[in-house]
Order: structure tokens, then C-alpha cells, then sequence
């Protein structure tokens, strides 16, 4: 996975809040990915669409993450823990889509809200 650099800041689509989000919490579509923000406006997750079922991933040698296989209800997923980044990253299949999933938020919290992006796309 190659993270592209941080852009311009891109037209956001406020959509239908899932049910298991925090009181206050909003979700966007921003490009072919997602981004949850809380009460105050703050982006704390989000969602990056990968277009292969292939992770890899660039790092420095000193900052290499280990790689946690793990099961989100019935869909198998990959913990990516770092040692001095504040946020965890989670690589995971949502129906045909593949998302690396990164948040500023507590891992349970962040396994909870994972799998919340809209199942189906709107129609244009």
C-alpha cells in the first residue's frame, strides 16, 4: 500500500450516519474513500480504497509494523500495529471493495467502526 501524499482538500459528501458511531460523529465520502469526523469536526478514521486485494506496504527499517491476522465477525482482516505512530491502520475486504482503514482512536474502538462504510454505492 502506497499512501499517497496528503492532497488539496477534497470535496467531502455527507452521508447517513451508521447506527454504532459515536452521538455526534458524521461520515463523509471523500474521493473512493471515507472519513469519519467527530462532534467538533476533528477527522479521526479513514477509510483508503486500495484497488488489489494486495497489501504492501512501505516503511522505514526502524519502523517496521507487525502484521496481525484477525477476524472482524465472519471477515478476516489485517492488524497493522506500529510502535510510535498514534493511530492504528487495519486492512480489511467490505463486500467487493478493499479498504486500509487508519484511526486516531482506541484499537476496540477503531475494530468496531471498521467495517461501517456503506455497503452499496448510490447511483449517480
Amino acid at each position: 500500500m502506497h499512501l499517497v501524499p496528503q492532497q488539496e482538500l477534497q470535496e467531502r459528501e455527507e452521508l447517513l450516519t451508521p447506527d454504532n458511531f459515536p452521538e455526534g460523529w458524521k461520515l463523509y465520502r471523500l474521493s473512493d474513500g471515507y472519513v469519519a469526523t467527530t462532534a467538533d469536526g476533528e477527522e479521526v478514521i479513514i477509510w483508503y480504497n486500495v484497488p488489489q486485494p494486495e497489501l504492501s506496504y512501505a516503511c522505514k527499517e526502524q519502523e517496521i509494523p507487525q502484521l496481525e491476522a484477525i477476524q472482524l465477525g465472519d471477515q478476516p482482516a489485517i492488524l497493522i500495529r506500529k510502535v510510535d505512530i498514534a493511530f492504528t491502520e487495519l486492512f480489511l475486504r467490505v463486500e467487493d471493495t478493499y479498504y486500509l482503514v487508519s484511526g486516531q482512536v482506541a484499537l476496540n474502538e477503531l475494530l468496531q467502526l471498521a467495517s461501517s462504510v456503506p455497503r452499496k454505492k448510490c447511483a449517480p
